[in-house]
């Protein structure tokens, strides 16, 4: 058996449950920004959905998509957790990896497409549509301090589930973001052991995306780095 270079993706499989999600997504919904805040109609698309996720045959509403999307992983790196075991189980559905990774590649395009080209504005705007980047951005630091562990681990275990999505618009996505994962990781603190778990995942699928492929200098180092503090964590 062949373990280096690996040829094996990760991933994070299974629903989440559907009844402490929804109590928590109710709690969580009354103290954030009304911004971010969900009506109740959206709230009660969010927990329709949160039960259609136990069935493998249920089609999953766009609409659900849009508001765990454009909505709940913009909340605070607090409160993201539900958000993220959310997208973790979303981005199982080959029909949803292939919708978002098309509509955030899509938006990229229009940004770059306007007269003169891309602009602060623009770019900022696609970004609202891009789940990737919002996904590995719930791992970074922010003015209240590190994100909190659950947080950082099942915002990986999300990223990982986007990997088994190859030779689609989500594939593109994640070569996109390889400098911004690679960078935001770095800074993961790797004591705890489902960190470890995911931290690991995402640099063996990473490993496996770009085998064959330049990697940037600048990732590449970020990786080694993270792979380093992984050793030396496991090693103690």
């Amino acid at each position: 058996m062949t373990h280096i270079p690996s040829v094996t993706l990760h991933s994070f499989a299974g629903a989440p449950k559907a009844e402490p999600l929804v109590k928590k997504l109710r709690e969580f919904n009354e103290g954030v920004e009304a911004s971010v805040q969900l009506s109740e109609d959206e709230f009660a698309t969010v927990a329709n959905l949160c039960a259609a996720l136990a069935d493998a045959e249920a089609v999953i509403a766009d609409e659900a998509v849009d508001v765990v999307v454009g909505k709940l992983l913009s909340w605070p790196a607090g409160k993201q957790l539900p958000a993220l075991d959310l997208a973790r189980a979303l981005l199982l559905n080959p029909a949803v990896a292939a919708k978002l990774g098309s509509t955030a590649m899509a938006a990229y395009s229009g940004a770059y497409a306007g007269e003169g080209g891309a602009t602060p504005q623009s770019i900022a705007a696609a970004q609202q549509h891009d789940s990737i980047l919002k996904i590995i951005m719930a791992v970074s630091a922010s003015s209240d301090g590190a994100a909190p562990a659950p947080v950082v681990f099942m915002a990986m275990r999300a990223l990982c589930n986007a990997f088994l999505h190859r030779d689609t618009p989500m594939q593109s996505l994640l070569q996109l973001h390889l400098n911004t994962a690679a960078m935001v990781f770095q800074g993961v603190d790797p004591t705890h052991k489902q960190v470890q778990v995911a931290l690991s995942s995402v640099l063996n699928n990473y490993a496996v995306l770009f085998k064959g492929l330049p990697m940037p200098d600048t990732a590449f180092e970020a990786i080694m780095t993270s792979a380093v503090s992984l050793f030396k964590v496991c090693l103690l």
